[in-house]
């Protein structure tokens, strides 16, 4: 085990398990190795076991750090195989939060006398998890996506036998860090009645050092092993982001062609593996459901159709297990449902007839602090800094859109997040 210092940042590298891999994380990060029989097993410190996601290990103390801080680690355990996505070497990126200074990981070697920023080849090099690995997760996130209990066509519909809470998470685009802290206030594994309902994972702000591309695709990586260690309670719909990748609609934002960054980090991260890691990722989001629907009539969807697509939506999109090109394209019925922005409350109405529910809980549009009443029906939650939120509600209780609102918290940015 080594324990490294950097820039106030408290690097460390525990191993977990005898055949499974290493992980790489910093103070209070959230670390990843996903196997069916990964067990901490260091050779220093104390072992604290939580039952399901986390695990802790707490490094013991020295004459600068006492005491010595507790690294959390997320078990995902998907049954039957993908069985291990960890090569027996360190997910930096998974583990490691980005120090103060910016977003590239500052870490010391043993020999090393010096900080250094770590270049995009050492990032990846040899730290990747093993692509073979992710393809069978991804393969197996999606299969379940398609037969989540509850789903017809694009809509999952949550059993109120089975289902008490429904935590919605606002759009992340590869806020990994919020996306950790989510975990640990969803605590799926000591909640079983609490579904997990995200939405809008790529195309964000966190890029590989050198120009290498953006980072977003790990967070992909991740939500399908959530998803197979919880497949009944973890959902993710389709977003407008996704959906670009699906039909190449180039988005971009500041000038910046953002699914070409996409692909770009895929490839740094997965070398000669990347095409196939793409095409598994273009799967996954043709699998992913529109919506979500909630015993108590709330609709969650990325957005609501502008009100001038409404005359010529069909519905029966939602019944469909596959979406044919056109309804995709502009004006389809896939595409009103991702790219809409019309908060007019005589829309709202409208589609809310179309689909049978009282209420909506959406993402898609910025919210200067987190989320806003767009109307009498809707709620919308943004999940990107700095105010990511999430939406916790009772899922058979009556609600109203004011309830809903008061039902959203905001949390915090990890520092140096």
């Amino acid at each position: 085990m080594g324990r490294e210092r950097s820039a106030g940042v408290r690097a460390v590298r525990v191993s977990i398990g005898s055949a499974s891999g290493t992980a790489s994380g910093a103070a209070g990060g959230l670390g990843a190795c996903w196997d069916t029989s990964v067990s901490l097993n260091p050779p220093h410190g104390s072992v604290k076991e939580v039952p399901g996601l986390v695990r802790r290990f707490r490094i013991p103390g020295d004459p600068t750090h006492e005491p010595g801080p507790v690294v959390s680690f997320l078990l995902c355990r998907p049954d039957p195989s993908p069985s291990s996505l960890c090569r027996r070497s360190s997910l930096s990126w998974l583990t490691t939060e980005p120090n103060r200074t910016g977003d590239n990981c500052a870490v010391r070697g043993h020999n090393e006398g010096k900080r250094t920023p770590t270049p995009a080849a050492a990032e990846v090099s040899g730290l990747m998890p093993d692509p073979e690995k992710i393809l069978a997760t991804v393969a197996r996130a999606t299969t379940l996506f398609r037969e989540t209990p509850g789903r017809s066509g694009g809509v999952v519909t949550l059993d109120p036998a089975k289902v008490t809470e429904v935590m919605v998470v606002g759009d992340l685009h590869g806020n990994t860090p919020a996306f950790r802290r989510l975990l640990g206030i969803a605590a799926l594994d000591r909640n079983p009645g609490r579904t997990l309902v995200l939405q809008e994972l790529i195309h964000g702000p966190r890029m590989y050092p050198e120009d290498r591309g953006d980072k977003s695709h790990q967070l992909v990586d991740l939500v399908c092993a959530l998803k197979c260690q919880f497949p009944d309670r973890v959902h993710l719909i389709l977003g407008n982001h996704e959906l670009s990748e699906l039909t190449g609609r180039a988005i971009a934002k500041n000038g910046v062609a953002l699914n070409a960054l996409f692909r770009q980090g895929i490839e740094t991260a997965y070398g000669e593996h990347g095409a196939a890691v793409y095409a598994a990722y273009q799967g996954l989001f043709a699998a992913l459901p529109l919506c979500v629907r909630t015993p108590n009539r709330v609709l969650l969807c990325h957005t609501i159709p502008d009100g001038f697509e409404l005359d010529a939506f069909d519905p029966g999109v939602l019944t469909l297990d596959h979406w044919p090109p056109e309804a995709m394209k502009r004006h389809g019925g896939v595409y009103a449902l991702t790219w809409g922005r019309d908060t007019a409350a005589e829309t709202v109405d409208r589609f809310a007839a179309i689909v049978d529910a009282d209420w909506f809980v959406t993402g898609h549009q910025p919210c200067d602090d987190g989320f806003r009443q767009a109307n009498h029906r809707q709620v919308i939650i943004d999940g990107t800094d700095p105010y990511p939120a999430y939406c916790l509600f009772p899922a058979n209780d009556p609600v109203t859109a004011g309830s809903l609102l008061g039902c959203v918290r905001v949390i915090a940015p990890a520092p140096g997040g």
